[in-house]
């Protein structure tokens, strides 16, 4: 009789253990609904995450909605031979030979060098990586650190990733410490690091990795941005021709556009901002009260997160998933007549706080310049080598 009470009152115990583990806490705002032991995990996305996150966000927002990665809260690359159909790699050459040239003095004048393809294929399996699914959640579940790398593929993969970001990153950094040997400096950004080295307190490897990061924030974000606009000029023409019409009125044909014009492109500098790039995944200290959620210690969440309910939210913006630039004509952050949106940063492409983005003005220029030049000189359309390709 003891042993059945026991029993029974283990497998309450257990019955209880369940239905709290994985469920929703107090105190947290609503959400997707959850199953014992998971929690929602098993509904998480693996890929188009921000849609899903935009759904929820709608369906479960509203002021219980935890909106810390809000703005509110957070404060020519065409080939010469005409060949517009590789303006991808085009564009992923400019925005590496920029950012290489401002640490390195080394510009990349093809795509296919070899520290501009070692990098792009660095990072594309870096991105393989860390994308939502690609990787057992071992910060859950810490026991798995212990599966051997021969049962373990994302071990595998991460040492790959680890072996070739090392080759370009050592690699750029040798060759400018042998170009000082030599006495060949060019005044490079990393010149300055390797010569300030002990007074930042810096070691050989931060160093390395510290050029690495600022080659992936230089590179990266820039091309997905022009890449992005490319892919709207051609879905969206009529917005194409009125920045054609813009800048044809202030240009013309005599002459390039250069930095000082911008001012006199309202379209273009309320219209065309950058998208918003989803970030890794930050985690929260210590518990958190914001206007209108709590936030738990240890929470994890995408900083800039493109969930157009963060950034785009309806109660702000209307039709927020449509494409009109004549929203920001309107009023001067794109909300609806009437709306306080003082507290509205005019971009959080750059991050926010502490790790705001060092090279957000080189970048913003790099943006504003590419854009006017490739408006003045191009029609862009779609590609007419497939009938059946559609945008």
């Amino acid at each position: 009789m003891a042993f059945l009470l026991a029993l029974a009152l283990g497998a309450l115990c257990a019955a209880l253990f369940l239905r709290t583990v994985g469920a929703q806490e107090k105190g947290l705002p609503p959400g997707p609904p959850t199953i014992p032991l998971l929690g929602n995990l098993h509904i998480f996305p693996t890929e188009f995450a921000h849609y899903k996150f935009t759904e929820w966000a709608r369906k479960y927002g509203g002021g219980g909605a935890c909106y810390i990665n809000t703005s509110s809260f957070c404060p020519s690359p065409a080939h010469p031979t005409g060949q517009g159909h590789s303006f991808y790699t085009h564009i992923r050459r400019y925005s590496s030979s920029v950012i290489l040239s401002v640490l390195y003095g080394k510009r990349a004048p093809r795509y296919d060098t070899p520290k501009t393809t070692g990098f792009w294929e660095a990072q594309h399996e870096w991105q393989l990586l860390v994308e939502p699914g690609s990787t057992p959640l071992i910060d859950i579940f810490p026991f798995l650190k212990s599966i051997p790398e021969h049962w373990a593929k994302w071990k595998r993969d991460a040492k790959k990733v680890r072996s070739l970001q090392r080759a370009v990153y050592f690699g750029l950094l040798n060759e400018t410490k042998r170009r000082l040997r030599s006495g060949e400096e060019n005044r490079s950004y990393m010149e300055e690091v390797l010569a300030r080295q002990e007074e930042f307190g810096m070691d050989e490897e931060m160093t390395r990795y510290l050029g690495g990061a600022l080659i992936e924030g230089g590179s990266e974000t820039t091309s997905s941005y022009l890449q992005s606009l490319v892919l709207c000029l051609v879905a969206y023409p009529e917005a194409q021709k009125q920045a054609h019409e813009e800048i044809d009125c202030v240009v013309r044909d005599d002459r390039m556009s250069t930095l000082d014009d911008i001012d006199f492109f309202p379209i273009f500098t309320h219209c065309f901002r950058p998208v918003t790039p989803m970030s890794v995944p930050h985690a929260t200290t210590a518990a958190e009260e914001g206007v209108s959620s709590m936030t738990q210690a240890s929470f994890s969440c995408p900083l800039s997160m493109p969930s157009l309910s963060k950034t785009f939210p309806p109660a702000l913006y209307d039709n927020p998933e449509d494409f009109n630039p004549d929203r920001y004509l309107l009023t001067e952050n794109g909300t609806r007549l009437g709306v306080d949106s003082s507290d509205l940063g005019p971009n959080i492409v750059f991050g926010a706080g502490r790790r705001i983005c060092p090279g957000r003005h080189l970048a913003q220029n790099s943006i504003d310049i590419n854009v006017m030049n490739l408006l003045w000189a191009f029609d862009f359309n779609p590609d007419t080598r497939d009938s059946q390709s559609k945008i």
